[in-house]
């Protein structure tokens, strides 16, 4: 690579780093964010997942962000984490494209630019939840299985599938990747043009040794409690939303790809990687291109299992699949007419502008701008007005740091402050109300038995009220968006019940963008 390339690529590096750092740091908050980060500070105290208290998701996370938090952390430190996972991931990606690309650095760099740039990507990337760490196992896990089948560095396939293992530990939607990439290496040995040759499953015991090495924590896990572990990754999705029947199934998700699936900067990708599928390079001698499609494709069905769907559980992650046939379908329209390159550049830019949902945060944003200085909601339901002032979105990390800091302020360390959101209580390091270290676990207590509520550690909403009544948490953090799904109805009867006994028990300290904190009466 000559001195030039070099420049524009550690230019284009550190523009990314720079960008991806910044960003994560305004940007508005995930409700997941809430469950993560309290994980993560109840596993760098020691507790164990599943076992210790209530996880809706596949482990790993949790134990990757401990040793931020371990150091101090709070949301925003948790962020840079997955800001850092991104620019590894988009450095892994730069590797591969110019090891790939050598002789078209120009291909590799605009491929590169389609990475840096796609909006899901660092949308997604820079929030406490599996995309960041996700993203990056799986670049981790191709590139290494990129340069073993194309460099014969057989370590390669080991790294790939211990790579392979931790992605599943980060969210099992990535699971049947695994078996996929293990059969595609099977088959290949078994199509070898020696069969005789016994280095031939060489590739494939590597991947499978790797993959089982990577999957002992997760299994360690399981092992200490089968029941929760099963609860928190099956039982609790099957009751929070109990899919219809397969047809009625057939039909929403026909409509849904329809409605999501046609965001520009995601067809602009898709259609590059069809080129690059279609040409002629991609019948190359190892498949790897291919596989990765064939990956992406697998991916995408995978995610239309969970019910009801989400748009980013595959936009947050499809492009990532698409690098290497993306850049081949720039090489390959670009050999034809260097204008239609050119227009690819230019067209991601464009399309980046109106497909992005950075966009619509900007808008938000200016509202917040525009609403500034104007009061807060009314009372309703017992709920109390907002201080007049600033009024921001409840999302915003501004709010989210002033509420916690208040709650800082009038408690001490060892307090358990009840939250219906606990990242009020992540940030603010006082001790969470037991079962309500997840917000998510509310919402199906009532469908469980009390024996069950206490083997998978999740409230009841009976505890809750009990609590409050006996005034056992120090400080109640009640209102925000956060609520919707937990009782349903601003003006229902188990609402109206919560306000009464906060009223009996407790004094309101603030409010703060409609988040009130409630106090112990004196």
């Amino acid at each position: 690579m000559q001195p030039r390339h070099r420049f524009l690529l550690a230019a284009i590096l550190t523009l990314y780093g720079l960008g991806i750092v910044v960003f994560s740091q305004c940007r508005s908050l995930d409700r997941d964010e809430g469950y993560y980060a309290a994980a993560v500070r109840l596993v760098a105290e020691g507790k164990t997942v599943y076992r210790d208290f209530f996880y809706p998701q596949a482990p790993g996370v949790p134990y990757v962000y401990a040793l931020a938090d371990r150091a101090g952390g709070n949301l925003a430190s948790l962020r840079l984490v997955s800001a850092a996972t991104s620019i590894l991931m988009v450095l892994l990606w730069s590797v591969y494209l110019v090891d790939r690309h050598r002789d078209a650095p120009r291909v590799a760099f605009l491929a590169l630019l389609l990475l840096a740039l796609d909006p899901h990507l660092a949308y997604w990337n820079v929030t406490v939840k599996t995309f960041g760490l996700g993203n990056l196992l799986l670049t981790a896990a191709l590139v290494s299985l990129y340069f073993a089948v194309e460099h014969g560095r057989k370590l390669g396939y080991a790294v790939s599938g211990l790579c392979s293992a931790a992605l599943i530990s980060v969210r099992l939607l990535y699971a049947p990747i695994a078996p996929v990439l293990l059969g595609w290496l099977l088959l290949k040995a078994i199509r070898h043009r020696e069969p005789n040759d016994r280095q031939r499953f060489v590739p494939a015991l590597a991947y499978a040794a790797g993959l089982t090495l990577g999957g002992l924590p997760f299994l360690a896990i399981f092992l200490s409690d089968p029941q929760a572990v099963y609860f928190g990754n099956f039982g609790y999705h099957a009751l929070r939303a109990a899919p219809p029947g397969w047809p009625e199934r057939a039909v929403y998700v026909v409509k849904f790809l329809t409605v999501n699936v046609c965001d520009p900067y995601l067809v602009l990708g898709l259609a590059l990687a069809l080129v690059g599928f279609c040409s002629k390079q991609a019948a190359d001698r190892s498949g790897f291109l291919r596989l990765t499609v064939i990956l992406a494709a697998v991916f995408a069905l995978g995610t239309a299992t969970p019910y009801p769907l989400n748009a980013h559980y595959f936009t947050g992650t499809l492009a990532t699949f698409l690098v290497p046939a993306a850049a081949l379908g720039i090489a390959t329209i670009g050999r034809r007419t260097a204008a239609l390159t050119a227009a690819a550049v230019v067209a991601s830019g464009v399309l980046l502008l109106l497909g992005s949902p950075f966009l619509a945060k900007a808008q938000e944003r200016l509202r917040d701008l525009v609403d500034a200085g104007q009061p807060g909601p009314a009372v309703t339901a017992g709920r109390p007005v907002s201080d007049v002032g600033v009024v921001r979105s409840e999302k915003s990390l501004a709010s989210f740091k002033a509420v916690a800091q208040y709650v800082r302020t009038v408690t001490q360390p060892g307090d358990i402050v009840l939250s219906f959101w606990p990242g009020y209580v992540y940030e603010s390091g006082r001790r969470f109300f037991p079962g309500l270290e997840d917000d998510f676990g509310l919402a199906v207590s009532a469908r469980l038995s009390a024996t069950q509520r206490a083997a998978y550690k999740i409230a009841s909403r009976e505890d809750v009220l009990t609590a409050i009544r006996n005034r056992a948490p120090k400080a109640v953090v009640i209102g925000g968006y956060w609520m919707d799904d937990l009782y349903p109805g601003p003006d229902s009867a188990e609402q109206r019940d919560v306000y009464k006994a906060l009223d009996a028990s407790y004094r309101l300290g603030r409010t703060l963008d409609g988040i009130a904190i409630y106090l112990h009466r004196d």
